[in-house]
């Protein structure tokens, strides 16, 4: 039986209703160079779902949440490895006091939805934030 790889990320949404989006390495070695995402990666082994997610949000932006809340889990193909994945995507809320920081990528930055068209996302980035700011109630 084949391995199924777990991913989990994390969408922060501050309270005007502006997304962290983070602009991948523009390094051809890398999957999905110079695209637009949001902070996540693979889950390592004995670690949770919501661990993952909350390690990688850390490791990429210096931000510690305190309250993830799960709204997306998906299982699809990798169009990397061909290899099942299975995404598990949380959202919070941006606490207005944490600095953040860019710990991988070119840049990380605020976003509003207006804003998405302008930009080159990894493939469903652009909708999973979206559907995240509906949720939040934007």
């Amino acid at each position: 039986m084949e391995e199924i790889v777990h991913g989990s990320g994390v969408i922060l949404i501050r309270k005007d209703g502006a997304v962290l989006v983070q602009h991948r390495d523009n390094n051809p070695k890398i999957h999905d160079s110079d695209l637009w995402c949001y902070p996540g990666g693979k889950v390592e082994k004995e670690e949770s779902f919501e661990e993952a997610a909350r390690r990688e949000l850390q490791e990429e932006t210096g931000y510690h949440a305190r309250e993830l809340l799960l709204f997306l889990e998906e299982e699809d193909i990798s169009r990397h490895t061909g290899k099942p994945h299975v995404r598990h995507l949380y959202w919070t809320w941006y606490d207005d006091k944490q600095k953040i920081i860019c710990g991988e990528g070119q840049e990380m930055r605020w976003m509003k939805s207006e804003e998405f068209t302008e930009r080159k996302f990894i493939p469903k980035h652009d909708e999973r934030y979206r559907l995240a700011l509906k949720l939040a109630g934007f």
